[in-house]
């Protein structure tokens, strides 16, 4: 659809809110069960999460998505 929003392939914990409405923390505490199965790039000081791995694990986990 023309005027979308492309959403990122990437995003970090603090914009966790924006997408998933959890704090950057949750995420961080969803990273660390999901182990292997999310991709993360370490950038400097920023961790960046492959957007949709954690929606996939977040599913097949029941979290909230």
């Amino acid at each position: 659809m023309m005027g979308d929003t492309p959403q990122p392939i990437y995003f970090r914990p603090r914009d966790a809110k924006a997408l998933f409405g959890v704090s950057a923390n949750t995420v961080r505490r969803w990273l660390e069960r999901a182990g292997p199965a999310v991709r993360t790039i370490k950038m400097g000081n920023t961790r960046l999460i492959h957007r949709e791995e954690m929606e996939v694990w977040l599913e097949a986990n029941g979290e909230k998505s």
